[in-house]
Parts: structure tokens; sequence; C-alpha cells
């Protein structure tokens, strides 16, 4: 913007660019989205065919249904603050049992499924539990983060960094 900005138009035109690779991005999502649910979900739980008109009628209730929830998350979020630690907070609930999962089928195969599925419950609503807790306890206001000290000024320590750069091997 600070280079071609004095060009009429071609700001505005590098905002709908922008614009239109996450429309493009997020109707994809959507889309997708929705195929999925359609042929995994509803289609083996239905008996009778589905008509084309609807599953076009389908379709588009859920890219509505998600659509309208993922807008009405924007306002949940904008006042979370720290999305980025909720965000990693809640994929380390799947990432511990999923590992778990993993490894147990590639070193102790003789362990039952029914066995595997009872451990990965137990993982996940454990992990839910300390994650979802401490991510209370910070919005709360119980546990808070110790902010370290970043200034150098009352440091004792002398460094001449001229001493090392202009060194040589003697």
């Amino acid at each position: 913007m600070q280079v071609l900005g004095k060009f009429p138009g071609l700001p505005g035109l590098f905002v709908s660019a922008v614009f239109s690779a996450a429309l493009s991005s997020i109707s994809t999502l959507l889309n997708s989205l929705a195929a999925v649910i359609l042929e995994d979900f509803i289609k083996p739980n239905v008996r009778i065919p589905i008509s084309e008109n609807t599953v076009a009628i389908v379709m588009r209730s859920i890219v509505i249904v998600f659509g309208a929830s993922a807008i009405g998350l924007v306002y949940i979020v904008e006042r979370m603050g720290m999305v980025l630690q909720f965000s990693a907070t809640m994929q380390s609930i799947s990432y511990g049992p999923m590992l778990g999962i993993f490894s147990t089928g590639v070193l102790m195969p003789w362990i039952s499924e029914k066995s595997v599925l009872v451990g990965s419950i137990t993982a996940v609503l454990s992990m839910a539990y300390i994650c979802i807790s401490a991510q209370v306890a910070i919005v709360t206001g119980s546990f808070r983060h110790t902010k370290l000290l970043v200034s150098v000024e009352e440091c004792d320590y002398e460094y001449d960094m001229n001493r090392y750069l202009n060194s040589t091997n003697e």
C-alpha cells in the first residue's frame, strides 16, 4: 500500500483481492463440510433414496447452519482474549490420546479395541478437565503467569561485543 497506494483504485483492488481469497476459502470449507456430513452421516442413516432436490436443500441448510454458527462464534472469540492459547489447549485434549492410540497400535498390537477405546475416552476426559480448568482459572484471574523482567538496566555484567567480534586466533 505504501508503494502503490498513490495510484487511484489500486488499494481497493488489493483489498478486494484479499476478500475474494478469504471468501473462496470459506466457501470451499463450508461446501466440503456439508458434503462430508451428507455422505457420512445423513445418507447411511436414511433408508430411502434421496432425490437431487432434497440433497441440494440439505446441503444448503448445513452450510447455513455452520455459517451462522461461525458468525456467532466471532462474538464469543472476540471476548476471549488469548485465542491462540485457547486453540492450543483445545488441540492438546485430542493430541495426547491420539498419540496413545497410535503408540498402542504400533507397539502393543495384542491389546483389544475395547481397551484402547476405554483408555482413550478416559484420556480425553482427563485432558479436557485439566485444560478447561486451566482456561477457567486464567479467565477468572485465579491463575496468573508471572511476567519476567526484560530490562538489563540493573545488570552488572560487562559485555564488550567488539572484543569478540574483532578477535583473531593467536
